[in-house]
């Protein structure tokens, strides 16, 4: 991983796995099997150290245990409860800690969510506007419903979304099946695709699904927005864009090749979801969201990520796209 973690639970890395950034957990974080975490960690509960390092330093809020080898928190430990070690002492292990009876350890994390309902300001020509999808559609050029979509199998012939007059909006309302077909992306503004109605599903399936920009260097301007209880489902299939349905799921599954239409991952940017199911070889590549001027930007105003303070209690960074909730399992 590269990038931070931030979960509001406990948390186990282990078989070798690696965080490249900085590790956040309310409840205990273990570390073992190899396993290493490359800057900071801040552990609301307790900390077992039977992994390979930690590079940074770290803030414990409950107790700490050691085992394995030695040097294994190469930066300062700070904690609050005791210290265990399967051998040697705590310098074996930590040569630079120090206990603090006071020490506040807490995750703060707010309950920021964007609002996932079409906006009233576009409502109204969205759902006037029905869209059927035929094998003759080589062109969308402006907002409406999608109606229907008709299997087509033939791979050279791509729809082309053009935003060059403005903003498009496509709303999903009943569940639907995208097969077959090459969604590109062109012009200088964004497409949002607005998943509507408890129970509505939409789905890319067969023959090398993709929702991209037809110019595949160019950032990103594409949305998939879900309200509650919605679902979007990528059978061997590829969006280059960002996914926020904080309510509703995401199924993955069936892998992506590299093949000149898809890059060989289901996701190529960053999605915020209530549950994922996620199988067979998948491979996603995160790219933050830019979400200034677009109906998520709200999410910003969460602030920037706050450097590290492991001696003060508000040390945890604020990132601008929050997740509410994390179910523990």
């Amino acid at each position: 991983c590269f990038g931070n973690i931030l979960f509001d639970g406990s948390l186990n890395l282990s078989s070798g796995s690696g965080v490249e950034g900085n590790v956040f957990v309310s409840g205990d974080l273990s570390v073992s099997g190899g396993a290493h975490i490359g800057q900071n960690a801040s552990v609301g509960g307790d900390l077992s150290m039977a992994g390979d390092h930690i590079a940074g330093s770290v803030v414990c809020g409950g107790n700490v245990h050691f085992g394995g080898q030695s040097n294994q928190i190469w930066g300062s430990l700070t904690y609050k409860g005791s210290t265990t070690c399967d051998w040697g002492s705590l310098p074996t292990f930590a040569p630079s800690s120090s206990k603090n009876s006071n020490l506040a350890v807490s995750l703060p994390l707010a309950a920021g969510k964007a609002d996932t309902s079409l906006p009233s300001a576009v409502s109204t020509a969205v759902r006037s506007k029905l869209i059927n999808i035929t094998h003759s559609t080589n062109l969308i050029n402006s907002s409406g419903t999608i109606l229907s979509c008709d299997n087509y199998a033939d791979n050279n012939a791509p729809v082309v979304i053009d935003t060059g007059a403005g903003d498009i909006y496509l709303l999903v309302n009943n569940s639907k099946e995208l097969s077959n077909r090459q969604f590109y992306v062109t012009g200088t503004n964004h497409l949002y695709i607005y998943l509507e109605g408890s129970g509505t599903t939409l789905t890319l399936d067969g023959g090398n699904p993709v929702i991209r920009m037809q110019d595949a260097s160019q950032s990103s301007k594409i949305f998939v927005i879900g309200g509650a209880g919605t679902s979007l489902q990528l059978h061997s299939a590829e969006i280059q864009g960002y996914v926020y349905n904080p309510d509703g799921n995401i199924v993955i599954d069936g892998g992506v090749s590299s093949n000149g239409v898809q890059t060989g991952y289901s996701i190529i940017g960053s999605m915020a979801v209530k549950t994922a199911t996620i199988t067979s070889n998948i491979k996603l590549q995160y790219f933050a969201p830019n979400l200034d001027g677009t109906p998520l930007s709200s999410l910003n105003q969460f602030g920037k990520p706050q450097p590290y303070n492991p001696n003060g209690q508000n040390h945890y960074p604020t990132p601008s796209w929050q997740i509410s909730s994390w179910s523990k399992q």
